[in-house]
């Protein structure tokens, strides 16, 4: 990350927390899906004793398979399209329309586009 950017420790902070709510989101389908009686207490449980392990052994960049370091990950959410920038983890605001969302991309102000 360059000096002038966000701190590394904000950088790490913001891939920590999409990270942990991967690993929750995936337990929670994988208990759907296979059927396992877990409460909502227990995959949350699991779920943090997977995300320690990982953040106590790995160092994580956030880098959705299929988008170029810097371009948008974008994705629908409860009628909603949302763009990050893979380069500084800024999030848009919601928008009806996904040409929105991409437009905030190439406008927002990326610390780490040079």
């Amino acid at each position: 990350m360059s000096s002038d950017s966000r701190s590394d420790n904000d950088y790490g902070r913001e891939v920590q927390s999409l990270l942990s709510w991967t690993v929750r989101d995936e337990v929670a389908v994988s208990s759907g899906i296979q059927g396992l009686p877990l409460s909502d207490e227990d995959m949350g449980r699991l779920a943090d004793a997977v995300w320690s392990r990982l953040d106590y052994d790995f160092r994580f960049t956030w880098a959705p398979a299929g988008v170029s370091i810097g371009g948008p990950q974008i994705w629908s959410e409860n009628g909603q399209v949302f763009a990050r920038c893979t380069a500084c983890l800024q999030r848009s605001p919601g928008s009806d329309e996904r040409d929105a969302a991409a437009r905030w991309h190439v406008a927002h102000d990326c610390p780490e586009r040079v």
